[in-house]
C-alpha cells in the first residue's frame, strides 16, 4: 500500500489561508502606521507650534533646541519651573554642548539658576562655589559668542557651521577654541580652500561650486 502525504482538510485549509491574509493585512496596518508616525511629524514640523521655553528665544536658541537630546528637553522643561535651588538628582549628567547650554540659559528663571543646572548636567554634583564660578565664566564666554550671530538674519548663515558651533562641547581642552559661525560667503571660501588641499582635485570644480 502506498504512502499519501496528509492532506488538511478544506475547512482548516481556508481557516490557515484566512488568518494568514488577516496576519499579513494588520502588519501591513501597523506598518504603515508607524511609517505615519515617523514621516507626519518631519513634514509638519514647520507648522508645530515652538516650545514654550523657547518662543523668545533668538533663532539660534530655537535652532539649539533642534540639536539637544530628549532627555535635555525634559530637564529644559522643568527649569522654566524652578523657584528654588536644584537639588542633586534634579537631572541626569549629560554630555553638555553649546547647544544644550544656551536652551538651558534661556529658560532659566536666573542665570544663577542655569549655572546650577549646568553643573548638575556636567558633574551630577550639586558642586560648591568654585564649580559655579568656573561654569558661570563659560557660560558668559558661549552666550557673548554668539550674541552678534544670534541678532542677525539667521539665513546670512551658513547651516553647517551653525551646527558644528552649537554641536561642539561646552568645556574645551587647553587650547581648543569653539568652531566660528560662517556667512555663506565664508563657508564657500573655506569648502573652496578645503578642496584645493585634496590631492589631485580639479580646482575647476571648485570655481563652478562658487559661482553656483
Amino acid at each position: 500500500m502506498g504512502m499519501c502525504r496528509h492532506r488538511p482538510a478544506p475547512f482548516v485549509l481556508s481557516f490557515s489561508v484566512v488568518n494568514a491574509v488577516e496576519m499579513w493585512l494588520q502588519w501591513g496596518h501597523t506598518k504603515r502606521v508607524l511609517q505615519l508616525i515617523v514621516i507626519i511629524p518631519r513634514h509638519l514640523a514647520p507648522f508645530i507650534p515652538i516650545p514654550t521655553f523657547v518662543r523668545k528665544g533668538s533663532w539660534l536658541v530655537k535652532e539649539a533646541v533642534e540639536l539637544i537630546p530628549q532627555e535635555a528637553h525634559c530637564i529644559c522643561a522643568a527649569v522654566q519651573k524652578l523657584k528654588d535651588v536644584p537639588k542633586e538628582g534634579f537631572g541626569d549628567k549629560l554630555d553638555v554642548t553649546v547647544a544644550v547650554a544656551l536652551v538651558v540659559n534661556q529658560v532659566a528663571p536666573s542665570t544663577s539658576l542655569a549655572v546650577r543646572v549646568l553643573n548638575l548636567m556636567l558633574t551630577g554634583e550639586i558642586g560648591d562655589a568654585d564649580a559655579w564660578a568656573m561654569v558661570r565664566k563659560r557660560l558668559n564666554s558661549v552666550v557673548k559668542g554668539v550674541a552678534k550671530e544670534g541678532s542677525v538674519y539667521k539665513d546670512r548663515y551658513s547651516a553647517l557651521s551653525v551646527k558644528n558651533r552649537l554641536g561642539s562641547r561646552f568645556w574645551l581642552a587647553h587650547g581648543e577654541s569653539l568652531p566660528r559661525i560662517l556667512t555663506l560667503v565664508q563657508q564657500a571660501k573655506a569648502d573652496v580652500e578645503a578642496l584645493s588641499r585634496v590631492p589631485g582635485m580639479i580646482k575647476l570644480g571648485a570655481l563652478l561650486h562658487v559661482a553656483c
